[in-house]
């Protein structure tokens, strides 16, 4: 499963997923309260960086990205999904 998460309002991700023909649902962290929790982002920042992460069956990280790169992101994550 893939999914998105954004500091955005769900209303602000709706729009984005339609302009851009994003295939995948998008959680709202309005308050990033989770993105905090997960060490995204520090506690008195106002946004969270662009990053991935995969979690394994049990939800442990087994990768993390912090250099998003757009242009090769989706292959390059295809690349260690599919071993």
């Amino acid at each position: 499963m893939i999914l998105g998460v954004s500091g955005d309002s769900p209303e602000d991700n709706k729009s984005f997923k339609e302009k851009f023909s994003f295939p995948f649902d998008i959680l709202s962290d309005l308050g990033l309260e989770e993105s905090k929790k997960l060490n995204i982002c520090g506690v008195a920042d106002s946004y969270a960086p662009r990053v991935s992460v995969i979690l394994d069956t049990e939800c442990n990280v087994t990768h993390y990205f912090d250099a998003v790169d757009p242009q090769s992101h989706a292959s390059d994550m295809l690349k260690i999904i599919e071993g």
